[in-house]
C-alpha cells in the first residue's frame, strides 16, 4: 500500500500535478475530508465509525489508482527511452 507523502499543503497545486483523470476524485476527497471536516470542524456527530468506513476504501483505492497509474506512466517512459537508445 503507499500514501500520498508530500510537504506541499497547498492542495491545488497538488491537484494540479495529478493526472486529469484524478483531479476531480482528489478535489472530492480533499474538499470533504481536509476542508469540510479539518478545517472547517463540520466533522459527522453521529455514526463517525460508518463515515470512516465510507470513505476508507475510496480514499485507498484513489491512492492504488494513482500508484498503478504512475507504475504505468514511469514504464512507458522508460521504454520509450530505451527505444531511442
Amino acid at each position: 500500500m503507499t500514501f500520498l507523502q508530500t510537504d506541499n499543503n497547498r492542495w491545488g497545486q497538488v491537484k494540479g500535478q495529478l493526472p486529469k483523470a484524478f483531479q476531480t476524485r482528489f478535489k472530492e476527497i480533499i474538499d470533504t475530508l481536509h476542508v469540510l471536516y479539518h478545517y472547517d470542524g463540520n466533522y459527522p456527530r453521529e455514526d463517525t465509525r460508518q463515515e470512516f468506513e465510507r470513505w476508507r476504501p475510496s480514499v485507498n483505492q484513489f491512492i492504488d489508482d494513482l500508484e498503478q497509474e504512475t507504475q504505468t506512466r514511469q514504464a512507458k517512459s522508460e521504454n520509450e527511452e530505451t527505444q531511442v537508445e
